[in-house]
């Protein structure tokens, strides 16, 4: 689809009638993972609480972040990695509402890679 561009309704964000795909689609990979007795890991993502630097697409991260965290307590083939949760108020670690500063990659890697470990030893990696 060559120079498709999608419009959104609303610019502030607000309607979360747009986020049904995205919903949908990981859902759907989850169900397929199951399927499969493969185990998904689902990642949120940090993003500035802050109004100098964010934006109201803010508003998006955050609502994609609640439907990570949904599907993680609703299947039991998804773990949670909630990196947003674990950031905080780190604006620092952002270089704009949220794009990774070097030091933001690094510790935003460093905490998915000590997760993965402790789901290894918590969890089995395969489904029930």
């Amino acid at each position: 689809m060559q120079g498709y561009k999608r419009e959104l309704k609303n610019r502030d964000w607000s309607d979360k009638e747009e986020l049904i795909p995205y919903r949908k689609n990981l859902l759907s990979l989850c169900r397929l993972a199951a399927a499969n007795r493969i185990k998904v890991y689902l990642v949120t993502m940090p993003y500035t609480k802050s109004e100098l630097k964010g934006d109201n697409s803010s508003i998006h991260i955050d609502q994609c972040n609640a439907i990570i965290r949904e599907l993680s307590e609703g299947l039991s083939n998804v773990g949670l990695i909630d990196v947003d949760k674990s950031w905080g108020d780190r604006d620092d670690l952002l270089r704009d509402v949220a794009h990774c500063t070097e030091a933001g990659i690094k510790l935003k890697a460093e905490y998915i890679a000590a997760s993965l470990i402790t789901y290894s030893i918590d969890k089995e990696s395969v489904c029930d």
